[in-house]
């Protein structure tokens, strides 16, 4: 019902366009179930793929983010042994 209660012709097409988009997809995997198991597994391994790389990437970064500042602080604000 969001799409009909909408301030702009804009928004309103895309929830109307994304409604039958989703309809479209709905009857070719109830009709065709094999193709729709496929198309399935293939998404959620790119999603699995690209999530994971992302994720190693952020931990390089991160890492190389830690170990800047590290050697970027004084040595007098290294903490010392009592």
């Amino acid at each position: 019902m969001r799409a009909f209660s909408s301030d702009s012709a804009g928004t309103r097409a895309l929830f109307i366009l994304t409604g039958l988009f989703a309809i479209a997809f709905g009857a070719v995997f109830v009709s065709r179930p094999d193709i729709g198991a496929v198309t399935l597994a293939l998404l959620f391994g790119l999603f699995s793929l690209i999530y994971g790389i992302s994720r190693i990437t952020l931990g390089v970064q991160l890492h190389q983010l830690h170990q800047q500042g590290r050697s970027a602080r004084p040595s007098s604000a290294l903490p010392t042994a009592a």
